[in-house]
């Protein structure tokens, strides 16, 4: 897996679903999934060193984020397809969570606020690329999350 590149996409029109608030970690490798196949890369030569990352919108509670139970603030995972194995990211919205998930961490005041965005995914991006594949990760009960 080399620097980040590609590109970003949005799911929206009329013809997509609306973002739900919560969606389960099945939920989240279907997203990565469709991510593939919207990028092209739908062999898994062309997977094998790509990350998808799922991120969601403020407000929301993907795989249990933000609610008394979760304790994460992202975590990686990967789903089998027939594009070949599809590495993921569950990024939530870290903002939500403030201190507790990073923010002001390097920096102070408004200058801080997206410091846990930066670190989190940084953490996560850096784990997928030791491990992309990682045995017993994924959902916060068996995953190598940021917290």
């Amino acid at each position: 897996m080399g620097y980040p590149a590609s590109g970003a996409w949005r799911e929206c029109g009329s013809t997509r679903r609306p973002v739900a608030l919560q969606c389960d970690r099945a939920q989240l490798a279907q997203e990565a999934v469709k991510s593939a196949a919207h990028f092209g890369n739908t062999t898994p030569s062309a997977n094998r060193y790509a990350q998808y990352v799922v991120v969601s919108p403020t407000g929301t509670h993907p795989d249990g984020f933000n609610t008394p139970t979760a304790n994460y603030c992202a975590w990686h995972d990967y789903t089998t397809s027939s594009y070949g194995d599809i590495a993921f990211t569950n990024m939530p919205y870290v903002t939500d969570l403030g201190a507790s998930c990073g923010q002001n961490f390097v920096n102070s005041g408004s200058a801080g606020l997206l410091d846990g965005f930066s670190i989190v995914n940084g953490h996560e991006y850096a784990e997928t690329v030791t491990d992309q594949n990682p045995a017993g990760a994924g959902p916060p009960s068996r995953a190598r999350k940021w917290r």
